[in-house]
């Protein structure tokens, strides 16, 4: 489930002890926050597989950010990426029946360390963005077919609206709430609401100087993602652990 600019915005004159705040200025607040939450943590409404693209024959780039994109995301900043893949066999040899689809998931590396890779043709091994464009390296030496999974910039109204929905889970009403009001506390000047804001939402600085053992640990600090707890479910292997008295023999 999501919530909407509106149910956030009619508890911020509650966080800030009734003073009354602008809609347009309160729908500000709001928006900024979101966005910095949604860079930082995962959320699955923000998470999009992008269509299948074919990257060009000996260009390993600049590609826009659009190129990876559904159509409906067009023109979003690409917060994160998720996953890049790309098959060694074509789309019309692609079989859904077995799962018998060769290929690679590029790992990423910065633009000085694929600076000489980008120049030598070779199947793509690694990926990179930088100017707000996307690389692969080595440069294709055939138009291999890829997709990229993506985690798009929340998108508003303009101006913001109190209907536009925020793709973020209910739970983090709460947190969008005080992050909002924690901008506004600054923008009012109430350095003591700012600090108070903070610590709600990041924890007691003394939980965090103590390793997480003393304070009060913070309304993000509580929170997990989907990803992690789905990792819950999963097993772990065991390496085991030989001693070095028989590794010598």
């Amino acid at each position: 489930m999501s919530f909407t600019v509106g149910d956030v915005y009619t508890d911020l004159t509650d966080y800030l002890s009734g003073r009354p705040v602008p809609t347009a200025k309160g729908y500000e607040w709001i928006r900024k926050s979101v966005l910095e939450l949604t860079e930082t943590y995962k959320f699955p409404n923000v998470e999009v597989p992008g269509p299948l693209v074919q990257l060009e024959q000996f260009n390993p780039g600049p590609y826009d950010y659009d190129t990876f994109m559904a159509t409906a995301d067009a023109g979003l900043d690409i917060t994160n990426i998720d996953s890049f893949w790309v098959y060694y066999i074509t789309p019309q040899n692609l079989d859904a029946s077995n799962g018998e689809n060769p290929g690679i998931q590029l790992k990423f590396r910065t633009i000085d360390v694929l600076e000489q890779d980008m120049n030598l043709t070779g199947p793509p091994t690694y990926w990179t963005r930088y100017g707000g464009k996307l690389y692969v390296a080595f440069a294709p030496d055939q138009p291999y077919f890829s997709y990229v999974r993506y985690r798009k910039m929340q998108s508003f109204s303009e101006p913001v609206a109190s209907t536009d929905v925020i793709l973020m889970p209910d739970t983090w009403q709460d947190i969008v709430g005080y992050a909002a009001a924690e901008r506004g506390a600054m923008s009012l000047d109430l350095n003591e609401r700012v600090e108070k804001f903070h610590n709600k939402l990041y924890g007691d600085p003394k939980f965090q100087r103590s390793g997480g053992t003393e304070g009060a640990p913070g309304l993000i600090f509580m929170r997990t993602s989907q990803e992690t707890r789905d990792k819950t479910r999963s097993s772990t292997s065991l390496r085991l652990r030989v001693p070095s008295a028989m590794r010598r023999r």
